[in-house]
């Protein structure tokens, strides 16, 4: 691959974003390149100058061509810049432009669809993996090998489940009967996921008990995440590891980082849960909050 200023400067002008070129003329790319480890003749974008290493040798003005904000500390240090309002999203932009991501479609035939299951078109369905009765599935969703959907679950369009995620499952909910015994509660309820949902290797997210489980559009969640019985988990959502307690209200937009949620607590819209918190009352939306208990840090 050989990519040009001008052809990036192409393809960032048909993306909407507000950058431009400061540097010599006749400037090429081979490629992209993580700033931890960089590669001669790459593109990269930065943050912070802290994030860059290079190997051996190297200078600022040995990378090919950096994306950085106006306000980016060494910007004169480097050679060939795109100077951004976003060089984050206009990096990214560029290379999904040049480098499409895999799209894989069709059902194995190592997989197990039941007939009354409803798949969208360029559904893929990947070996090993289990979809039962009365699942729904949308338009060019991903399901990967080994993973299983259960009765009733209704998945998007465009969603990605990662291999071995468990979708579907009664909850871990009993009650206690008078001798004392413990009697699992009945789950009738289903999970509901939206669009562009994409959930992580050996996930799992349990069906509601007389209300859907549900996840909105545009959530992403990492491997080996626990989604309990009837929460609710808003748009546009990181859930990165971690519990979500049953019954609780996730708003739009949250960033939940290895966290411990109990049952029905609610976090607003925005909210931000550190790694390793406990989460056992209310949190307002807005906030960053942190440690066991889980404690306001910032609003």
């Amino acid at each position: 691959m050989l990519l040009s200023v001008d052809d990036i400067q192409k393809l960032l002008d048909e993306g909407g974003f507000r950058a431009h070129y400061r540097g010599p003329g006749g400037v090429s790319i081979t490629g992209f390149s993580d700033p931890g480890d960089y590669r001669p003749q790459t593109a990269i974008w930065l943050g912070a100058s802290k994030y860059l290493h290079l190997g051996e040798g190297m200078e600022c003005a040995d990378v090919a061509l950096l994306f950085a904000a106006p306000d980016f500390e060494g910007l004169d240090s480097f050679p060939a810049v795109f100077v951004c309002d976003d060089p984050r999203n206009a990096f990214m932009y560029v290379v999904e432009s040049v480098v499409p991501a895999r799209r894989l479609s069709g059902v194995s035939e190592h997989a197990h669809v039941d007939p009354s299951a409803r798949l969208g078109e360029r559904v893929y369905v990947g070996p090993g993996a289990f979809v039962d009765a009365d699942v729904s599935i949308g338009d060019g969703t991903m399901v990967y090998p080994h993973a299983s959907i259960k009765r009733g679950t209704v998945i998007g369009a465009d969603c990605v489940i990662m291999d071995g995620c468990v979708i579907g499952n009664e909850g871990f909910g009993f009650r206690r009967c008078p001798d004392g015994a413990l009697k699992r509660l009945p789950h009738l309820g289903r999970v509901v996921i939206g669009d562009r949902v994409e959930v992580g290797s050996n996930s799992i997210i349990d069906k509601g008990t007389f209300r859907d489980t549900v996840v909105e559009s545009g959530t992403k969640i990492d491997t080996l995440t626990v989604i309990g019985h009837n929460a609710h988990i808003g748009r546009d959502c990181f859930v990165i590891g971690g519990f979500v307690g049953g019954n609780s209200v996730i708003g739009d937009g949250c960033e939940l980082i290895h966290m411990q949620c109990k049952n029905r607590v609610s976090i607003g819209a925005g909210a931000k849960v550190g790694i390793g918190s406990v989460v056992i009352r209310d949190i307002p939306g807005g906030v960053e909050v942190f440690g066991n208990p889980a404690r306001v840090i910032r609003k």
